[in-house]
């Protein structure tokens, strides 16, 4: 498994990130949980998982079902 910074959009100020763990052949691997640190420019951060509660401002996500969202200044 792999990172794999697949999406990223400018929109104003802020750039949306969406990490994702994939595999060789470049797919999600849904199962794959681990840790992103979307560094000091984060200003808020989510996964989508309903059960996570660590705080939107947070700059680490734990991915769920392979991706994380991360929100970052410019």
């Amino acid at each position: 498994m792999r990172w794999c910074g697949a999406f990223a959009e400018t929109i104003g100020r802020y750039t949306y990130v969406t990490a994702e763990v994939v595999d060789a052949k470049g797919t999600v691997c849904p199962y794959a949980d681990r840790d992103v640190d979307f560094g000091e420019k984060a200003v808020a951060t989510c996964s989508g998982d309903l059960s996570d509660n660590v705080v939107a401002t947070s700059r680490v996500r734990r991915t769920w079902m392979g991706r994380a969202l991360g929100i970052l200044r410019r």
